[in-house]
């Protein structure tokens, strides 16, 4: 896939596991792939 394929408010990121954690600590909880 590219970033055509993703939603408009996606971002990509070259490491993710940074961001998961902030993402979490913001309330999110639930992260599908």
């Amino acid at each position: 896939w590219t970033k055509d394929d993703l939603y408009d408010f996606a971002e990509v990121v070259d490491v993710g596991a940074v961001d998961l954690i902030e993402l979490q600590e913001k309330g999110y909880s639930y992260i599908s792939w």
